[in-house]
C-alpha cells in the first residue's frame, strides 16, 4: 500500500453524512422563520457546533484521529453548552411575558 491509504467509508459515516446534509437543507430552507427567534444567535452557535462535531466525526477517520477527537468532543461540549443557555433564556423569556 505504501504512502495511499485505502478509503473505506463506514456505514455509520453514511449516514451521519446523511443526516448532517438534511439538517443543513432544513436550517438553509427556514432560515427566514428562524430569524424572528429570541436569542436565535446561541441557537445557531449550537446548531453549527453540532454540525462541526459531526463532521469531525466522519474526518477522524482518514486523518489526525486523536487531534480530530478531541475537537470534535470540544464542539459537543460547545453545543451542549450553547443549547443549555438558549433554552434557559427561552424560559425566563417566556416567563417574563407571563408575568407582564
Amino acid at each position: 500500500m505504501g504512502m495511499l491509504q485505502e478509503i473505506v467509508f463506514n456505514r455509520d459515516e453514511i449516514l451521519i453524512g446523511i443526516f448532517i446534509i438534511t439538517v443543513l437543507i432544513v436550517y438553509l430552507l427556514n432560515r427566514k422563520q428562524l430569524s424572528n427567534f429570541p436569542y436565535r444567535i446561541y441557537f445557531e452557535i449550537s446548531l453549527f457546533s453540532f454540525i462541526c462535531s459531526k463532521i469531525l466525526t466522519i474526518a477522524e477517520n482518514f486523518f489526525w484521529g486523536e487531534f480530530l477527537n478531541v475537537l470534535e468532543h470540544l464542539f459537543l461540549l460547545n453545543f451542549s453548552m450553547f443549547l443549555i443557555i438558549w433554552i434557559i433564556k427561552m424560559n425566563f423569556t417566556k416567563t417574563e411575558v407571563e408575568e407582564k
